[in-house]
């Protein structure tokens, strides 16, 4: 098995459009998160999101696709044009695509006008119509996003999308990983996008008592780990990556960002929406990544955290497993600056952790105000910390306990390095 390599990173966020800007607004200049204005939120008991920027959003390439798809897309742009690869140099070697997405049918609103449309002039598209129901990830939508990846890269060897709730990134980054891990294929595409600032999907997480409330002071509502948090702030956006055998990046001269060395997931199966309290898989996926990876700690955990009582409970509890007779790694939660990207969170936060990697800095949770008994680690309260930073764990945890974990290494460090049967081969 190969190393895998990172060479190419992009992002569409609350804090605009680019890696630069993202970094930025985790360490805390500024803030992605405001009142909602796309659609009328009177009577909902949340009003604001941490949001794409209007004028990035009519900026985006692919206006006849969804939104979750238009982020993904216009980040996968960017992370092309970071590796230095277009559409000729995809095609010209083999390359699979996976990519996350929750179920889409949360862009209800393009899809009802289109429907509306349709039904008022007496034509009605099957596959459409199939679309807007459970079974829309296997019927009309995933078309647009294909064709979106096509326009970029020709023909691939295979295009996935990947549902796991809010670990549906990490899943399609460790799809990717083992791809290319395997030799099946030199480069992968990974990434995700998630759009649910629209009427259906926001509505129903700020009904279901999941969204905090704090219409008063939006920009601090997303405060992870602290005893005040009172809900998560719903994010918007997509990251990509590109991942690459470290022996084809060396052949064409890439420059590498980091590597990718560890991937793990497991799954609760306990309970429809909860997460076992007491972490217990949730550990077992962290130290299952660690094992894949070959080390046996960390530097820093981008965590979860998404400012519910319940879900940062049981992440502390498995940080604790996970790490137990050992040194805690620093740790923080980058959902204090920039929302939770639902779908598409452990993508950006896997980007966050490779600029976290080159500017050797751990990145702060944002909002922390009073310590939670229940959550006693440090969390990296509000300011960025400096800090000698050789691998990185980034978790994703998902509705109903989909766990699914990341394990990033630095360049030029020797952890998480696997044989190269080439390079051994040609010593011997």
């Amino acid at each position: 098995m190969t190393d895998v390599v990172v060479t190419g990173v992009g992002a569409v966020h609350p804090f605009g459009r680019g890696v630069d800007a993202l970094w930025a607004g985790v360490l805390g200049a500024g803030t992605g998160v405001r009142p909602v204005e796309r659609f009328d939120t009177r009577g909902l008991p949340t009003r604001f999101a941490a949001q794409v920027p209007e004028d990035v959003r009519a900026a985006l390439p692919d206006p006849d696709a969804e939104w979750s798809f238009r982020y993904a897309l216009a980040a996968l742009d960017d992370a092309l044009a970071d590796a230095g690869l277009d559409a000729a140099a995809v095609a010209g070697a083999p390359c699979e695509v996976h990519f996350g997405f929750e179920s889409p049918f949360y862009d209800f609103a393009a899809i009802g006008h289109r429907l509306a449309a349709a039904l008022a002039g007496g034509r009605v598209d099957a596959r459409r119509l199939a679309a807007t129901g459970g079974d829309d990830l296997a019927w009309g939508l995933p078309e647009r996003f294909l064709r979106g990846v096509e326009a970029r890269c020709g023909r691939v060897e295979t295009v996935s999308m990947v549902a796991a709730a809010c670990a549906s990134a990490t899943e399609a980054i460790g799809a990717g990983l083992r791809a290319v891990r395997s030799g099946r294929v030199p480069v992968a595409l990974v990434g995700a996008g998630d759009c649910k600032v629209n009427p259906i999907a926001f509505g129903a997480t700020a009904i279901l008592q999941m969204t905090s409330r704090r219409n008063d002071s939006p920009e601090t509502a997303s405060r992870p780990f602290d005893r005040t948090r009172d809900g998560m702030v719903i994010g918007e956006g997509g990251a990509a990556l590109v991942l690459e055998s470290a022996a084809h990046a060396r052949a064409r001269g890439a420059r590498v960002l980091a590597r990718l060395a560890g991937f793990a997931s497991t799954a609760d199966a306990r309970h429809l929406t909860d997460p076992d309290e007491e972490g217990r898989t949730a550990a077992r996926a962290i130290r299952e990544a660690l094992a894949d990876a070959g080390l046996e700690t960390v530097d820093y955990v981008n965590a979860h955290g998404t400012s519910t009582a319940m879900n940062d409970r049981a992440e502390v509890a498995a940080l604790k497993r996970a790490f137990a007779g050992r040194a805690m790694p620093a740790m923080s939660s980058t959902k204090g600056a920039t929302g939770h990207l639902m779908a598409a969170s452990g993508a950006l936060e896997a980007v966050v952790c490779v600029r976290a990697l080159a500017e050797q800095t751990v990145p702060p949770t944002l909002h922390f105000r009073e310590p939670d008994p229940r959550c006693d680690i440090d969390v990296t309260p509000n300011v960025p910390r400096r800090a000698r930073l050789e691998a990185i764990c980034s978790s994703s945890f998902g509705f109903g306990g989909q766990n699914a974990c990341l394990v990033l290494t630095h360049p030029r460090s020797n952890l998480g390095r696997r044989a190269d049967h080439e390079r051994e081969e040609a010593r011997i």
